[in-house]
């Protein structure tokens, strides 16, 4: 593909990757617009360089309700036999160490999703529904009568 600078767009759907649908709420049926191109850069890298676009849904880590995350994902990968050839890329690449095994597409789409993901999933502050952020913790140590389990720590500590 890269010889013959093959260009691909089209239409992946959340359902043929496993490893996000395992990261994300799958109740919607959503499908991300791909693009692909592959060549070989005036410096002699071949390359594969791409945009990804769709929306997942996701789930809020402060109130567990659901929340829709934007994929918008432009990338350029080196394509690499080795991680020794990895190091000697030009900057404006990201290797893809392939070695000998064949690349899926779908696989390189799935991972570049997946690393577009937020470590923490979270609304935006004002539009969560869930508490503002510290004061779940204040709220139960203020109910009377509950049981603190780790209270006998205070007194160790003076």
């Amino acid at each position: 593909m890269v010889r013959a600078g093959r260009e691909f767009s089209g239409r992946v759907a959340l359902a043929r990757m496993p490893r996000l649908l395992e990261r994300v709420r799958a109740e919607h049926a959503e499908e991300f617009d791909v693009e692909l191109r592959f060549g070989t850069s005036e410096a002699g890298t071949d390359y594969v360089s791409g945009h990804i676009r769709g929306n997942l849904e996701l789930t809020c880590e402060r109130c567990l309700e659901a929340m829709f995350h934007e994929v918008d994902i432009g990338f350029q990968l080196a394509l690499v036999e080795s991680e020794a050839l990895a190091e000697r890329i030009p900057e404006e690449f990201e290797p893809l160490v392939y070695g000998e095994e064949q690349v899926a597409l779908k696989d390189l789409v799935e991972d570049e999703i997946l690393l577009s993901l937020p470590m923490f999933a979270r609304h935006e502050a004002e539009k969560c529904p869930g508490p503002p952020l510290g004061q779940a913790g204040e709220q139960e140590a203020e109910e009377p009568g509950k049981r603190q389990p780790f209270a006998v720590l205070k007194d160790l500590k003076t």
